[in-house]
Formats: C-alpha cells, sequence, structure tokens
C-alpha cells in the first residue's frame, strides 16, 4: 500500500489529464467548502407541491375511470335498467376522458398552463 504522499489521483478537468497529490486534492477541498452556499432551488421547493397536486389528481380521475366495474352494478340497481343501457355511463365517461384532453393539451399550449388550470379549477 502506498503513503498519502505516495498516492496519486488523476484530475480530469476540460479534456486534460493531469495527475496530482494527495495533499493537492485536500487542499483544494478546503478552499472551495468556504465559498460554497446551500442550494436553493429556482421556485422555493414549491415544484413538490405541483408534483404531489398533479399525482393526487391523476389518482383521483383515473381511479374514477377504472373503478366503473364497481359502480357498475350500482347502476344496474339504482336505474333498474340493462346491461346495455347503464354501459353507456362508463364508455361516455372514458371518451370524454379521451376526447378531451388533446383539445385541452392544444389549448394549453396556445394560452398557457395556468390559464386552463384555473379554468379546468372554475368548472369543477
Amino acid at each position: 500500500m502506498k503513503n498519502k504522499q505516495e498516492q496519486q489521483w488523476v484530475n480530469k478537468s476540460n479534456d486534460t489529464s493531469q495527475v496530482v497529490t494527495d495533499e493537492e486534492v485536500n487542499n483544494d477541498e478546503d478552499d472551495t467548502t468556504d465559498d460554497v452556499s446551500p442550494f436553493m432551488p429556482p421556485d422555493g421547493g414549491f415544484g413538490w407541491v405541483i408534483v404531489i397536486v398533479g399525482f393526487m389528481g391523476g389518482v383521483i380521475v383515473d381511479g374514477i375511470i377504472f373503478s366503473f366495474g364497481i359502480v357498475y352494478s350500482e347502476i344496474l340497481m339504482a336505474f333498474d335498467s340493462g346491461k346495455s343501457q347503464a354501459a353507456w355511463v362508463g364508455s361516455v365517461m372514458a371518451g370524454m376522458y379521451l376526447t378531451v384532453g388533446p383539445v385541452v393539451s392544444a389549448l394549453a399550449n396556445k394560452y398557457g398552463c395556468r390559464l386552463m388550470c384555473k379554468i379546468g379549477r372554475a368548472h369543477v
């Protein structure tokens, strides 16, 4: 095993290889730690709130769409209708969900996501 003075490190900066000793590496680390400030996200950390709200919105909307099989039997009993008549509820719901998506996407590209979210929130 080599001594500390004999250990060498390869520094690859700006596509040039340079061999430095352990002492030089330690000296460089000491100089840079004084000038480092803690990382602050550009949005102040609010981006995680958006991620959580978007995830929960997807869970709720997809949960309603994909759990229609559970609601289907209740619709059959509550409205005393045939299976084909009750199936229209799930078909229209899924169809609107998939049809409105590209339209809202085009509007969000044209007017911005913030305005579209406000309009969507007003409709709820």
